[in-house]
């Protein structure tokens, strides 16, 4: 998880999971995203993200899902949670 180890480390600004891609560090051309804490990342994530590509109506847009570490409401995730969490979108079934 290069990417990921970037963010942390700060020689990144983001690192976004693609869908049947991967982590990259780079934002794909008009993606469709979901943002959230996922904890657990479950079947429900995975279907909001599905109808929001659907009601984009552009079937080229790239899926992606945007792991918030930072809330105003909640403390700020630590290395290790940011890194389990992102783990569980490498599960083999998470996978749209």
């Amino acid at each position: 998880m290069k990417a990921i180890d970037e963010l942390i480390s700060g020689t990144a600004d983001i690192a976004v999971y693609r869908a049947g891609i991967g982590w990259t560090g780079t934002v794909p051309d008009a993606p469709v995203a979901l943002s959230g804490s996922f904890r657990p990342l479950h079947r429900a994530h995975r279907e909001l993200l599905r109808i929001g590509h659907q009601v984009s109506g552009d079937s080229s847009r790239q899926q992606c899902f945007e792991l918030s570490v930072a809330n105003v409401e909640k403390p700020s995730l630590v290395r290790d949670d940011i890194l389990t969490r992102c783990q569980q979108f490498d599960r083999e079934g998470d996978m749209l």
